[in-house]
């Protein structure tokens, strides 16, 4: 009989996500699209965690989780998420193509 030891590895998560949506295309935000293509961002205010991931129609923002890694099996506490605390950023979103205007 073989035997499997199995290592659970503590991943990031997205702490927050904004969608970037075309505001011609409905008008109701509920029926915005999401932008055809990725948007330029340029942070000049953020936590040093923090792992800007810029990809077509949105943008996510991981942290370092502040749980600590279990060892055994977790509890129904340890599967909880943590409450992260609130952050700044600040900078300039632009699009290279020049469809939408550059905000700060």
């Amino acid at each position: 009989m073989n035997r499997v030891n199995v290592l659970e590895t503590n991943i990031l998560h997205a702490s927050d996500v904004i969608y970037w949506l075309d505001g011609s295309s409905a008008p109701d935000p509920n029926a915005m699209l999401r932008l055809p293509a990725a948007l330029e961002l340029q942070l000049t205010t953020r936590p040093g965690d923090l792992l800007v991931v810029n990809s077509v129609g949105k943008t996510a923002f991981l942290r370092r989780p502040q749980n600590p890694i279990v060892a055994g099996s977790a509890s129904e506490a340890d599967l909880q998420p943590s409450i992260s605390p609130t952050f700044n950023i600040a900078g300039i979103v632009s699009d290279s193509s020049g469809r939408y205007i550059a905000r700060r």
